[in-house]
């Protein structure tokens, strides 16, 4: 059997290493604040690529339904975000303008995050969606009707909000539908649209 290094070798496969660690302490202050609160949760790390962009790295990031999960938390095991003043990991990568995504990087699972137009085109953060028929709650997989979200249980309100520009922005606005804080993120299974609150987070 031939090994992968045997290919590499041979020119036929080709292994390009990417630095993440740098030999300065990282100063950027996003990176600075991540690994001083969410990096103490699940021993993950926060730096910036030579390209610009910014990388969570960690073994934490292997189990991508967790890694969902603590994206949208604002409680990990012990330690509560909200006293931080920073929340959930995805309000504060919203809040700087960062959109992420799953990627390998060196053979490992990574989180990527990109700076996004303030501006949002073609979508908020160029990022456009169906309306999805269901909605769940972070920490379970069971759907609900779409009604739940609604004060007078017409899903039509929703449903309009997915064929606005800014999906996130016409949810916070509009006084029928029930949440606070929707954001936009993309979680393993794709983009989505995810409300943080104190006793439930939805996720469209």
């Amino acid at each position: 059997m031939t090994k992968f290094s045997d290919l590499i070798s041979q020119g036929i496969a080709e292994f390009r290493y990417t630095p993440i660690l740098q030999s300065i302490p990282n100063q950027c202050p996003i990176c600075k604040a991540y690994n001083n609160v969410y990096s103490l949760a699940n021993d993950t790390h926060m730096s910036v690529l030579d390209d610009g962009r910014y990388v969570i790295t960690g073994h934490a990031i292997r189990d991508k339904r967790n890694f969902d999960q603590f994206l949208c938390s604002e409680f990990w095991g012990a330690m509560n975000f909200i006293d931080s003043g920073m929340g959930a990991p995805c309000s504060f990568f919203y809040r700087n303008n960062l959109m992420g995504h799953y990627d390998i990087l060196n053979g490992d699972t990574v989180y990527i995050l990109e700076e996004t137009p303030e501006v949002p085109v073609n979508g908020i953060n160029s990022v456009t969606m169906a309306c999805p028929d269901s909605v769940c709650c972070i920490g379970t997989a069971v759907p609900e009707s779409l009604k739940v979200l609604t004060t007078d249980g017409d899903i039509t309100h929703i449903q309009e909000c997915f064929n606005k520009t800014d999906i996130a922005k016409a949810l916070n606005e509009d006084l029928h539908i029930c949440g606070t804080n929707w954001i936009m993120i993309n979680l393993s299974t794709g983009p989505h649209v995810v409300s943080i609150g104190k006793k439930k987070t939805y996720i469209l």
